[in-house]
């Protein structure tokens, strides 16, 4: 007798995001002094073109005219989260976080379709 294959675990979600996974494999985001649990249908990620780059006095005095090159990233970039039962949540991230979120993103949508194609 073989046994099954287990499924595959979902992509770990970016440290300092404040989006995890709790036992039963929900989707648990902070939002406030509360956590917003729910199986996730999809992930999007919205960014702005100018994301709210700069470059600071600092950058400017340490890395010279290379600072045009190491700008600081500031603002935030939306995470929209999605149920199957159609219920949404919109959540911010630190723009520092955006590519390694979207990244996330990306993954989490991926190995969703892969072990729960109903889902869609």
């Amino acid at each position: 007798m073989t046994t099954p294959p287990e499924a595959p675990k979902p992509p770990r979600p970016p440290y300092g995001s404040k989006i995890s996974y709790d036992k039963e494999g929900n989707l648990c985001v902070a939002h406030g002094f509360s956590k917003w649990r729910h199986p996730a249908g999809e992930v999007t990620v919205q960014t702005l073109d100018q994301m709210g780059q700069r470059v600071t006095v600092t950058r400017a005095l340490t890395v010279g005219l290379l600072a045009l090159g190491a700008k600081k990233k500031t603002g935030t970039v939306t995470v929209i989260f999605s149920t199957p039962a159609g219920e949404t949540l919109q959540h911010r991230v630190k723009a520092t976080f955006g590519e390694r979120t979207l990244s996330w993103a990306i993954a989490f949508n991926a190995w969703r379709d892969a072990v729960h194609p109903e889902v869609r």
